[in-house]
């Protein structure tokens, strides 16, 4: 059972790396954002979570830049990379990567969910990159920057 996961997963990962890249980041960046207006839609506003000391361009810096560097530099780099190393389970790997990128999230229990979903996309499509062009840290960095900066919008201008 776990071995046929395993490949399926293999599988999985080297299929969606051949569909064209621009394709894949536009595809990333709408499933993210799928992901959050579900969760949005059903249990909270995600401009809602985004509430620090920080103002004006310190927060978009840290929003928009830092906070998308640090995570997908500990998340999809380290933790994915490092965990593909030792336990050699792509399924596994990814699931780590989620659960960690989750947890420091967790301002609700539902963002908690919303969070892991977005987990798991932004560890397949570093999967996925690196399989394809070895620039995965780049495009998921790129999806989750924008993404942020949509969030980072909508709570300073519709709010």
């Amino acid at each position: 059972m776990f071995y046929s996961m395993q490949s399926w997963m293999s599988a999985f990962i080297a299929r969606l790396s051949r569909i064209n890249t621009a394709v894949l980041f536009i595809g990333g960046l709408l499933l993210q954002a799928a992901i959050m207006v579900t969760f949005a839609l059903l249990w909270w506003a995600p401009a809602t979570v985004m509430t620090n000391s920080f103002t004006g361009w310190k927060q978009f810096l840290i929003v928009v830049i830092a906070a998308p560097f640090i995570e997908t530099l500990i998340f999809q780099y380290a933790i994915l990379t490092s965990m593909l190393n030792t336990v050699r389970s792509t399924a596994i790997a990814i699931f780590v990567s989620a659960l960690a990128f989750s947890l420091t999230h967790f301002y609700s229990a539902q963002y908690l969910v919303a969070t892991f979903c977005s987990g798991v996309l932004f560890a397949v499509l570093y999967l996925v990159f690196q399989h394809k062009n070895n620039r995965g840290f780049l495009y998921v960095l790129l999806i989750h920057s924008i993404y942020n900066f949509f969030v980072f919008a909508m709570k300073h201008w519709f709010n």
